[in-house]
């Protein structure tokens, strides 16, 4: 804990899996999102929106046949537009998942993914991923899995370092003093 009893903000990071899709000759592609809620020790239930709760996310859809990313973008990718919708993530009381938007677009991306989890979702969860036009949708109704897959503690507030430096200058001054005293010489 810092002087003054301040708490250090980290950011939760949650990780989405959708389910593969098989529409449109689609081999089982599906769409994975990763998203940092901007937290004050464990995240609480309610809303969170791009800028103002969450700091970052990325949107990719993959393969289903090699498991791996067909097209990922997020909001540092160079020229992505967020299309002027709120992107946002809703928690309940135990910090899982209920409901999301997100949607980012390049030049020759677009993807996004929208959905509420369990039983909510009967009907409108949806993964939609594209790269030059071509791209694949999951409109089962099933909606995807979300996981908290880590924390990660912010950079130590500058009180935090400057009792550390005083700290390490108490101590080397002690050993410069210690050094410059005169011993006792028995004649």
């Amino acid at each position: 804990m810092a002087i003054g009893g301040a708490t250090q903000a980290s950011a939760t990071i949650y990780t989405y899996t959708g389910h593969s899709s098989n529409f449109y000759g689609n081999n089982g592609n599906y769409e994975t999102a990763t998203v940092d809620l901007i937290c004050t020790g464990t995240c609480t239930a309610g809303t969170y929106d791009y800028s103002t709760g969450i700091s970052s996310f990325s949107l990719s859809g993959n393969s289903g046949t090699t498991n791996t990313p067909i097209n990922t973008v997020s909001t540092s990718t160079p020229g992505v537009s967020l299309d002027g919708f709120v992107d946002t993530l809703t928690l309940n009381s135990a910090g899982q998942v209920t409901n999301w938007f997100f949607v980012l677009q390049t030049s020759t991306d677009f993807i996004y993914t929208t959905g509420y989890v369990a039983p909510n979702c009967t009907s409108g969860c949806q993964d939609f991923a594209s790269t030059n036009n071509t791209g694949f949708i999951n409109t089962t109704g099933n909606a995807g899995t979300w996981q908290v897959s880590e924390q990660v503690a912010a950079v130590p507030e500058p009180s935090t370092w400057a009792m550390m430096i005083l700290g390490f200058a108490g101590i080397g001054f002690m050993a410069y003093r210690r050094k410059s005293k005169p011993s006792l010489v028995a004649a």
